[in-house]
C-alpha cells in the first residue's frame, strides 16, 4: 500500500501486503484489466469493515487502485468507466514524474563531469552539454542545445560520431564558434531509454600530444638529414 483515503483506516484498518498474484487485485495487475468481485465474504475470511464488494484497476504496469461499497446495489458501469478514467489519467500522471525524475538524474550527471561531455539525439541535434564542452564551442550551456554536432566538427567525423550503430573514436578538431580550432579526441557511447536513444560523447584536448608528435616528427627529420650529409 502507498496512498489510502482519510476514512479507509476506520473502516478497514491497515492494509495489507499482496503477492503480484493474490487474489482479485492480483488478477487485476497480472491480467492489465477491471476486475469487480461481487462475493468478498465468501472469498476470504479478511475483515473489510463491512464492505463486500469491491473492484480492482490497474494503474499503468506498475500500480493498482482499490475501491469498495457497502451498497449491495454495486457499482453502476458509468462508475466503473469512471474508475478506468481516473485509473489511465493517474497511469499518464506517474509516468510524467517518472519521467522527469529520469531527466533530472541524468542532467545532474552531466552537469557534474568536469570533461568536455555532450549527448546527442537520433539526428544528431545536441541535448546537453557541459560547461567545459560550451566553453570549447564557444557557446553558454544553455543555448548550445538544439545545435547539430557538424557545427563543430568537419561533416563525415559529425556522421561517424552521431552513428547510433556503433561507438566512435575519433581525432579531430573540435570548431569554436570563433573559428578556433581544438585538436580533439571524440570518443561516443550509445545509450537507449523509454523515452528515445542517444548518444553520449567526451572530447579530449590532444592539443599536448599533437604538439609532441609534430616535434618528434621534426627530430626525425633533422637526424635524416644529417645522416644523410655524413661522408661516412
Amino acid at each position: 500500500p502507498v496512498a489510502t483515503t482519510d476514512g479507509l483506516a476506520d473502516v478497514m484498518g491497515e492494509r495489507p501486503t499482496y503477492d503480484p498474484e493474490e487474489g482479485p487485485l492480483g488478477t487485476a495487475y497480472t491480467e492489465d484489466r477491471l476486475v469487480v468481485r461481487e462475493d468478498l465474504r465468501a472469498f476470504d475470511d479478511r475483515d473489510r469493515g463491512g464492505v463486500d464488494i469491491a473492484g480492482y484497476c490497474p494503474i499503468g504496469d506498475r500500480r493498482t487502485v482499490s475501491f469498495g461499497t457497502c451498497n449491495d446495489e454495486g457499482f453502476t458501469d458509468d462508475e466503473l468507466r469512471l474508475v478506468e478514467l481516473l485509473a489511465e489519467t493517474a497511469a499518464a500522471a506517474f509516468e510524467m514524474v517518472t519521467r522527469e525524475e529520469e531527466l533530472m538524474r541524468y542532467e545532474a550527471a552531466v552537469e557534474a563531469a568536469e570533461d568536455k561531455l555532450f549527448t546527442l539525439d537520433s539526428d544528431g541535434t545536441i541535448t546537453l552539454a557541459t560547461d567545459q564542452f560550451a566553453a570549447a564551442v564557444g557557446y553558454d550551456r544553455e543555448t548550445l542545445p538544439g545545435h547539430d554536432i557538424a557545427e563543430f566538427v568537419p561533416e563525415m567525423v559529425a556522421a561517424e560520431v552521431a552513428g547510433m550503430a556503433r561507438p566512435a573514436d575519433v581525432e579531430t578538431e573540435l570548431r569554436s564558434r570563433s573559428g578556433d580550432r581544438l585538436p580533439s579526441r571524440i570518443r561516443t557511447a550509445c545509450f537507449s531509454s523509454p523515452y528515445g536513444d542517444g548518444i553520449v560523447g567526451t572530447v579530449k584536448d590532444i592539443s599536448a600530444l599533437r604538439s609532441a608528435q609534430q616535434a618528434a616528427s621534426r627530430n626525425r627529420q633533422r637526424f635524416t638529414e644529417l645522416f644523410k650529409t655524413l661522408s661516412d
